[in-house]
């Protein structure tokens, strides 16, 4: 019963953190919120990245953002939000922060 709560709040935050980055996405910042840091795929080209919702692989192309939803499997994998809509799970290793600097 406490793991279901738990999951369900991780869900609940997950959600609320989807919304702020397509709000951030469509230039809808909320000026009391910080923004989402904006994380970049290593290499070029595409990679098959699991996809939690459909239980199968799909295709995500490498030049393009992405956003941190939270860790899977002890800190192995990140469950990433990418541009493109897509909500996978991706090694940690393979992604970078983007520097703005």
């Amino acid at each position: 019963m406490v793991k279901d709560v738990l999951i369900m709040s991780d869900i609940e935050r997950q959600k609320a953190l989807i919304k702020q980055i397509i709000n951030q996405l469509s230039g809808e910042v909320d000026q009391d919120v910080e923004l989402v840091p904006e994380y970049g795929i290593v290499g070029s080209g595409y990679t098959f990245c699991f996809q939690p919702s459909t239980r199968s692989f799909v295709k995500i192309y490498k030049n393009q953002n992405v956003y941190i939803l939270g860790e899977v499997d002890n800190g192995k994998k990140l469950l990433i939000y990418t541009t493109c809509g897509k909500i996978v799970e991706i090694d940690t290793d393979k992604v970078f922060e983007m520097d703005f600097s």
